[in-house]
């Protein structure tokens, strides 16, 4: 009877650290999450977040940028941003890990670009019937160039990835600071654009 007490405790501890082992833990969720954004696999990206949430779709929709120039402008920005990982805790059903995010500086960027945008916007608005057209594409390949230029300022953030756990499976918990670090605070900078 102690042998059969004996092999039942054994297998139940063998079933339950096989499931610890089989779970990919927090910090390689948050690895192939930021891989997967960072190629711009926003579809792969979107399998790391929750499905019930929004931010999934959200995750998922960021692959149809609104024309070919925003998808350039944004592949430029992820192209230069790179991450390193930090600590994680994990507290129950809820992990939080560490991350140091580097990407261009886009308030900096978008601040210097209009600089020297604007006087050559009111030259060419006051020279040609096209000048909309023109001007949109010089503002574009400005963007773009001082994106990529290897000078351009970068901004590092430390970031607080949060996940959750469900159903056995670690799911990111995006927010508003983990995709302003990604993307160098574009939401911010293209809202001060707009507030000029």
């Amino acid at each position: 009877m102690k042998k059969v007490v004996s092999y039942g405790l054994i297998l139940v501890f063998l079933v339950s650290v096989s499931g610890c082992l089989f779970t990919t833990p927090p910090d390689q969720v948050v690895v192939s999450f930021l891989d997967a954004m960072l190629e711009g696999d926003f579809e792969k990206a979107a399998e790391f977040v929750n499905p019930d949430e929004d931010n999934s779709k959200d995750i998922e929709e960021m692959s149809i940028i609104e024309d070919e120039e925003g998808e350039r402008l944004f592949r430029a920005i992820l192209d230069k941003t790179s991450y390193e990982i930090g600590e994680k805790t994990i507290d129950g059903n809820k992990a939080t890990v560490t991350a140091k995010i580097t990407a261009p500086d886009l308030l900096r960027i978008v601040s210097q670009t209009m600089s020297e945008l604007i006087p050559m916007a009111f030259a060419m608005a006051f020279s040609e019937e096209e000048a909309d057209d023109k001007m949109d594409a010089m503002i574009q390949q400005y963007f773009e160039n001082a994106i990529s230029d290897p000078n351009a300022p970068m901004t590092v953030s430390d970031t607080q990835i949060k996940l959750e756990k469900i159903d056995g499976t670690w799911f990111v918990i995006p927010d508003d600071e983990l995709i302003n670090a990604l993307t160098g605070n574009l939401e911010k900078a293209f809202a001060s654009l707009e507030e000029e």
